[in-house]
């Protein structure tokens, strides 16, 4: 909505809002509605709510015609806790509960992350690890930037960043790693088909639980810290995040073991195909958990704001189900495949 001037008068419009514009609680048509000391303009029925105050000598001489027709009360009886003030929203101490629990997010990413760093020098030797490293942690800074860039207008806190980036890099890729590997080794003794096992580890348990792992970070900053995640674009960029950690951690799995069983070919062909093809493709897979989170932040229905995250989940289980299946059978085909379908998704999503 917006409020003009004309002359001593002021009225507020409309502009074009999906919840519409109310005052006194009656919705505001195109033409706008003349506004009076006292009254009381609601963004949605059920949203934000403001009380109109005009200082000045017109406002006093106003304010007693506005109590005659419209039986609105004085302004010195406006003293309400419940109406929007942005004096007293700037003076708000920080959520400290919130704080303790991203800083108990950061914590638990870096210590399952460590633990990620020692399984790879493990399996892979620490020649190849630290390859898979480097070669997976070099171009994060270019992609975490872009994502960053579409934030620049209202930019969320750097400690709040670190705390998701830490668990997508961590926690994630962590609970991740175990369970899908648990999954595809009890499906590979039940059925004995190595086939159908990866299948079902990469295009049905990834999907469910690196999208849980990954959007939980979301969700959580999403409940505690209300007050940094405004709508769809916060949900996108705190999603984008979380999944640029978990990506370039996974990453190096797949470089080291590129470069342990095929040498240095093997792992330029997988560096191409997963960071340079693919870098952005868990950030779009949880971007939709993140603006399922958006549209509930911006919501007054309850069942929207109910039932939007869970959409938003499964909206990204199926990209991701789409990816790794299209991605397992496509072999030599998974180019063309990319250039028809997932250039022009990730366009229509950017």
């Amino acid at each position: 909505a917006v409020v003009r001037a004309e002359g001593d008068a002021f009225w507020v419009a409309d502009q074009g809002s999906a919840n519409g514009t109310l005052v006194n609680g009656r919705l505001v048509e195109a033409s706008g509605s003349w506004l009076q000391p006292g009254d009381l303009i609601e963004l949605g029925s059920g949203g934000p709510r403001l009380r109109v105050r005009i200082a000045g000598p017109t406002a006093d001489a106003a304010a007693p015609r506005a109590e005659e027709h419209g039986g609105r009360p004085d302004r010195r009886s406006l003293v309400d806790g419940t109406l929007y003030d942005p004096a007293r929203h700037r003076e708000q101490p920080r959520n400290t509960a919130g704080l303790v629990v991203l800083l108990l997010m950061m914590g638990a990413g870096i210590a399952m992350g460590l633990l990620v760093v020692l399984i790879a020098a493990f399996e892979l030797g620490p020649g190849a690890s630290l390859v898979g490293v480097v070669v997976a942690f070099a171009p994060a800074p270019i992609y975490l930037a872009l994502w960053l860039w579409l934030d620049r207008y209202d930019p969320e806190p750097g400690w709040a960043l670190a705390g998701v980036l830490a668990w997508g890099a961590g926690a994630a890729t962590f609970v991740s790693l175990v369970i899908n590997t648990l999954i595809g080794a009890v499906a590979h003794s039940v059925t004995g088909d190595k086939a159908l096992a990866q299948f079902l580890s990469a295009s049905i348990s990834a999907p469910l639980v690196e999208e849980a792992a990954k959007g939980l970070a979301v969700l959580i900053i999403f409940l505690v810290l209300r007050r940094e995640f405004d709508g769809v674009l916060d949900g996108v960029v705190y999603a984008g995040v979380v999944a640029l950690g978990f990506a370039t951690v996974e990453n190096v799995l797949y470089n080291g073991r590129s470069l342990a069983k095929g040498g240095a070919g093997t792992l330029l062909i997988v560096f191409v195909l997963r960071g340079i093809l693919g870098p952005f493709s868990h950030a779009v897979f949880t971007s939709m958990t993140g603006i399922g989170c958006g549209l509930a932040r911006q919501s007054h229905h309850a069942a929207v704001r109910a039932i939007a995250p869970l959409g938003g989940y499964l909206g990204a289980v199926f990209l991701h189900f789409l990816w790794n299946t299209l991605a397992g059978i496509a072999g030599a085909w998974f180019l063309v495949l990319y250039v028809v379908l997932w250039v022009p998704l990730f366009l229509a999503f950017f």
